[in-house]
């Protein structure tokens, strides 16, 4: 098979300066992507071998890219499909969109440049297994090497030097070259026909090539969740979530004007508790409250 994409981005980003003369220009962005592959398999294994070839035009600027990446997959079944060993290599880029950007960080501003994201190689593998009925269980590896690699940053455009005055609630894109590797487990179980535990954990080092940290980015994630189905139609769960080794680039100002420094953020520890009611098969009522503990830590900086 083929996989065809076409993207197209158009971004104004001109505004007038105090004499209403108009600063900055518009860029355009064409993103193509072609993608064959060819796939087998049967009860004990699967097997996919393509390759990604993107294009990229930013006609402003008079940019061209063009790059051929891996798209390689594989998994081997044993035990009547209880045991799963995978790995697979892959790139190719991703144009990124502003709805994207909002959603992970709404106090992200609109003077954006959204250039597309570049996995110059991608590795994931690992094994996923049920030998025992009630443990579900995966351990894994992953390894990326992203080029314009979108880290946030306070937005320093609105710095009023006059007065000293650093923005809040506004952040900006910084844009890297980064290389992390991610060492992933998972397990579920059943520990009763109606209580089961999920338990996830991750340990992500990322290494950016300009910037110190990989701003906002947790090294160490881990997260359990608890969910007792008291019958067919209720169901209770609480979730704890934790997040740790974030760093956020911050702006100081001094006697020569402002600064850059770094600021460890405290670590994320939050309690949800929940509830599900299933009116009908199309109908679920739901209440949800977060951060039990009143724990108090910051998503982004000043923010």
């Amino acid at each position: 098979g083929v996989d065809l994409a076409f993207q197209y981005a158009y971004f104004d980003l001109s505004y007038l300066d105090q004499t209403m003369m108009p600063i900055g220009n518009r860029n355009d962005l064409y993103l193509f992507k072609v993608n064959p592959f060819f796939e087998m398999g049967d009860e004990f294994y699967k097997l996919r071998l393509g390759v990604r070839m993107d294009g990229v035009n930013r006609v402003q600027e008079k940019d061209k890219f063009f790059a051929v990446r891996p798209d390689v997959s594989g998994s081997l079944f044993v035990l009547n499909k209880k045991l799963e060993f995978y790995a697979g290599l892959n790139g190719g880029r991703k144009l990124l969109t502003y709805s994207e950007i909002i959603n992970e960080n709404p106090f992200i501003g609109n003077n954006l440049m959204l250039l597309a994201q570049n996995v110059k190689l991608g590795f994931e593998g690992g094994v996923r297994t049920n030998i025992v009925e009630i443990v579900d269980l995966h351990l894994g590896v992953r390894y990326r090497h992203v080029d314009n690699d979108p880290l946030y940053a306070i937005d320093d455009y609105d710095i009023d030097y006059t007065q000293s005055v650093i923005p809040f609630n506004k952040f900006t894109l910084v844009y890297d070259e980064t290389q992390t590797v991610s060492v992933l487990a998972n397990v579920r179980v059943k520990l009763r026909n109606s209580l089961t535990a999920d338990l996830g954990f991750a340990y992500n080092n990322c290494k950016p090539t300009n910037e110190e940290y990989a701003w906002y980015r947790p090294t160490t994630e881990g997260k359990l969740k608890l969910t007792y189905d008291l019958n067919d139609q209720l169901a209770f769960h609480s979730s704890f979530l934790y997040q740790g080794g974030r760093y956020a680039k911050v702006v100081e100002f001094g006697n020569h004007g402002f600064t850059y420094s770094t600021q460890k953020l405290k670590d994320v520890l939050d309690l949800g508790l929940g509830a599900d009611y299933k009116v009908n098969d199309q109908i679920t009522a739901f209440a949800l409250l977060d951060n039990v503990l009143c724990q108090k830590y910051q998503l982004y900086y000043n923010s």
